[in-house]
């Protein structure tokens, strides 16, 4: 005859009641989560409970466009007129203009419409073609930013002239305030918008055109 103990037969029924006890919350767990997907209507538009607003709104929302630093804007500028300064050595080197402009300030008439004319042949041999094509002058394409309208278009480059760059040549010949509308110019980069007079004239602002690139560094040994 076989005798089981009491604290056997104890620990048996515990052991069947856990089971049960887990069988029965499981159940209701997944009737639970049943029930609470059966209630969900996937034609609702998910919402960002951070911003409260559409997803589709902020992403619609989004700026595409980023704005070109201060810095690659000055650095871009401080090469374009490195560039001029080279271009100027043959005018200091063959003629006495700048002693002259230097020593007593006096220059022909003459003398000044062909600097003026020179410095824009100068300027277009340098910068035409790749401000008709991408917008930028030689410093704005090493810094990978670009001139483009309100919209993030292209202008061309007779757009770029007309609109952004004559205006200002012309502002600094006015007596007495041509010279502070220059400085005035560029202190309007500092705007939260970046945008400097020239640009609020021409309707323009420059971009960040650069592109991401993802170094290997799998291959190196």
């Amino acid at each position: 005859m076989c005798y089981v103990s009491h604290d056997f037969i104890k620990r048996d029924l515990s052991i069947e009641s856990k089971v049960f006890s887990f069988g029965l919350i499981s159940r209701f767990v997944y009737q639970y989560i049943n029930l609470a997907l059966s209630k969900i209507d996937c034609s609702t538009p998910i919402i960002n409970t951070t911003l409260g607003k559409d997803m589709s709104e902020v992403i619609e929302n989004t700026p595409a466009i980023v704005l070109a630093s201060r810095w690659s804007r000055f650095w871009a500028f401080v090469i374009d007129g490195l560039i001029y300064a080279a271009a100027m050595i043959p005018v200091v080197l063959y003629t006495d203009l700048f002693d002259r402009a230097v020593s007593n300030g006096v220059i022909e008439l003459h003398e000044q419409i062909m600097m003026f004319v020179y410095g824009w042949v100068i300027f277009l041999l340098c910068n035409g073609y790749l401000l008709q094509k991408k917008g930028q002058t030689i410093g704005k394409n090493v810094m990978e930013i670009a001139i483009v309208d309100m919209d993030g278009k292209q202008l061309g480059l007779f757009n770029i002239m007309i609109k952004r760059i004559l205006p200002m040549n012309i502002f600094v010949y006015i007596p007495v305030i041509g010279q502070y509308i220059s400085i005035l110019n560029y202190l309007f980069v500092f705007r939260k918008n970046r945008r400097c007079l020239h640009d609020l004239i021409a309707g323009t602002q420059v971009i960040n055109v650069s592109v991401p690139r993802n170094l290997d560094f799998s291959t190196i040994e």
